[in-house]
């Protein structure tokens, strides 16, 4: 029980920090595009979920931990290459005299 609580304070920890973040970034005429983009990190987590499971039934509590850990490393890594193109397209575009 102390998992689902969990896991729903930290929800609530990400998803209003997320939503300022995509406004703040995103361009007021892709905003539509960004909020999905954003939304899609819940949609892929609400279908791997029923999954764990069966997952763990079958191969094993220590197989599932493993994939789902490097499936959140993959998504850290991802989401820092994304960052890091932004911030270099910043740089680009900022002349300074």
């Amino acid at each position: 029980m102390g998992v689902i609580y969990r896991h729903c304070f930290v929800l609530l920890l990400t998803a209003g920090s997320q939503q300022g973040f995509v406004s703040k970034l995103a361009p007021a005429h892709m905003r539509g595009r960004y909020f999905a983009a954003a939304s899609l990190r819940f949609t892929i987590g609400r279908m791997l979920a029923p999954l764990d499971i069966p997952m763990t039934g079958s191969i094993g509590y220590n197989w599932t931990f493993g994939i789902l850990s490097a499936l959140a490393i993959a998504s850290v890594v991802l989401y820092f290459i994304m960052f890091s193109l932004y911030e270099k397209e910043q740089r680009s575009n900022s002349t300074i005299y």
